[in-house]
């Protein structure tokens, strides 16, 4: 089995964060543009909210979704994704010289992943708006990527102390 030093182990942690993130955030812009352009075609209950009640117009419309979703991750990560990340540090530090991969996570972050992974064949399977589900895509890829940033900066801390 592969052993890393904590300062690796933890960039590796939000290396999956940041990739899986950046999925998430291209998709969701996808489907969204995808929404955009076929709107008079297909259900679109969040494009036709800020459609026709704030802007009358498509494009701030589709502008305000994004950056509201960007928001929604942004506070996720800070707000409810940090005390995952910190457990996981925590855990982390307590082990003593270089560390399995397979510590990386608990059993129950796995099952949280499977949960998550469910979730997202559930929307796609109940046939969800696409400009509903981009916006939870964007938002949700948008909190896993300002979450692997503080992965990034445990890193470092991480391995400036290790240096001392």
């Amino acid at each position: 089995m592969l052993h890393f030093k904590k300062s690796s182990l933890i960039a590796i942690a939000g290396g999956v964060w940041f990739v899986v993130g950046l999925a998430l955030l291209t998709k969701g812009l996808q489907l969204l543009f995808l929404s955009a352009s076929l709107s008079g075609q297909i259900k679109t209950p969040l494009l036709n909210i800020f459609l026709y009640a704030f802007t009358g117009a498509l494009l701030p419309s589709l502008i305000f979704l994004i950056t509201t979703g960007l928001l929604f991750g942004w506070i996720k990560a800070r707000f409810g994704l940090i005390r995952s990340i910190k457990r996981t540090m925590h855990r982390l530090h307590l082990i003593e010289g270089t560390i399995k991969l397979s510590k990386l996570y608990r059993l129950h972050d796995y099952l949280l992943v499977v949960g998550m992974i469910a979730l997202g064949r559930l929307m796609h399977w109940i046939n969800l708006p696409s400009d509903l589900h981009g916006f939870i895509d964007i938002t949700i890829g948008s909190a896993l990527v300002n979450g692997a940033m503080i992965y990034f900066r445990f890193a470092l801390q991480v391995k400036e102390a290790q240096k001392v």
